[in-house]
């Protein structure tokens, strides 16, 4: 007759004598922390006289002063709907629309079948007057160039803007020939081009149609 006490104890010691290690945890090893090579030519040391100790508020002028408080505590939209809540936000955009339905900027169509989309968003801005008090809000609606596709939705990219050494030498023309300067703001301005390419955009958020997925710029 066969032992079974035996029988498992055979089992079992072959069972210890078949087990197979754990492996051991890796360990990464220790890198030594140090400044980019591109850095070892740079030479930094505490500045001698720190700017804090030449620029204050305290030389400024009065008016200077309110002026600065003034923008520092106006705070601007981020989004739709944080602006969608204050009338002046609301009442800028309303004039924006307006403005871009006047000037006949995009047609309201159906999305036609295969087409892309490119989306929107508006950007906010508080323009203040030289004493510090709010001027007016002013919005723009802007598309999003990250959502187009090069060869769909354009083909080249340019700003027809004065560079600032061309605004130089004007005002430079100006004060020596004693002629006078004056400064005008354009409310709405915009480019007189024709593009050449199909552009569907999203209707921007405020639009009285953009409840409708299916209406497109």
């Amino acid at each position: 007759m066969a032992n079974p006490e035996g029988d498992s104890l055979n089992e079992q010691s072959e069972l210890e004598t078949h087990v197979i290690p754990l492996p051991q945890t890796r360990k990464n090893p220790v890198h030594n922390r140090a400044p980019p090579i591109k850095m070892q030519d740079f030479v930094t040391f505490a500045a001698r006289h720190p700017i804090s100790n030449s620029l204050t508020y305290q030389q400024l002028s009065p008016d200077h002063t309110t002026f600065l408080s003034a923008i520092s505590n106006v705070q601007e939209p981020r989004i739709f709907q944080e602006a969608n809540t204050q009338d002046g936000w609301k009442r800028a955009m309303t004039d924006e629309l307006l403005a871009l339905a006047q000037n006949q900027t995009w047609s309201i169509v159906k999305l036609p079948k295969g087409k892309h989309v490119v989306g929107s968003r508006w950007l906010y801005k508080t323009k203040f007057n030289s004493d510090g008090t709010i001027d007016r809000h002013k919005t723009r609606l802007v598309t999003q160039g990250f959502t187009q596709n090069f060869g769909v939705d354009y083909k080249e990219t340019f700003a027809p803007v004065a560079k600032m050494n061309t605004i130089r030498v004007l005002l430079s023309v100006v004060v020596n020939k004693g002629w006078l300067m004056c400064q005008m703001d354009v409310k709405n301005a915009f480019l007189h081009g024709n593009l050449e390419e199909e552009v569907y955009m999203k209707l921007p958020s405020g639009h009285p149609q953009a409840s409708d997925p299916t209406l497109v710029c």
